[in-house]
């Protein structure tokens, strides 16, 4: 059913957008990243189901953040093999910071060394679309955990701080 939707709204965008090319220059702001795929991606579809995501990237050593930003239109979260789940703890799970050991080689103080990786959204879509990827061992066996999903899914607490101050 996601995919179907998925492949449904992209060709509607492809359609409808302008099918120019970007890539977004390093040091970029979240209003300038915004900006600049709305400038290319202003169809209805956008509108409704675009959102904007920030991962950022701590250094264990000296604590310098790094920020990227990616438009999103859905967020695809992991579920437990258990007998019960909530839609938001699986979408708490896919917001929490992760402590990577992969010898990432920090832009400010050049040392390699873990990070903390989280991810925020600075700009979330009027809809949200949540895809459960109930594939587990490389998609061979399917997780039948039973997804609580309540009427109104409230994403404030997955939206940057400093987004919800303003």
């Amino acid at each position: 059913c996601q995919e179907f939707l998925r492949r449904l709204l992209g060709s509607i965008q492809d359609e409808l957008n302008i099918t120019h090319k970007y890539t977004f220059p390093d040091n970029i702001t979240m209003t300038q990243a915004w900006t600049m795929y709305r400038s290319v991606n202003a169809s209805f579809v956008d509108a409704l189901f675009s959102g904007l995501m920030r991962s950022s990237v701590t250094c264990c050593k000296c604590k310098h953040t790094s920020y990227t930003f990616d438009p999103f239109m859905d967020v695809a979260v992991s579920i437990e093999s258990c007998s019960y789940e909530t839609l938001m703890n699986c979408l708490r799970r896919y917001f929490d910071k992760e402590v990577i050991d992969c010898a990432y080689k920090c832009d400010r103080c050049g040392r390699r060394t873990q990070i903390v990786k989280k991810l925020d959204i600075v700009l979330p879509p009027p809809i949200l679309t949540v895809q459960v990827k109930r594939f587990g061992n490389a998609g061979r066996r399917k997780i039948n955990t039973f997804i609580q999903v309540n009427k109104d899914v409230d994403v404030d607490e997955f939206i940057a701080e400093e987004v919800m101050l303003k």
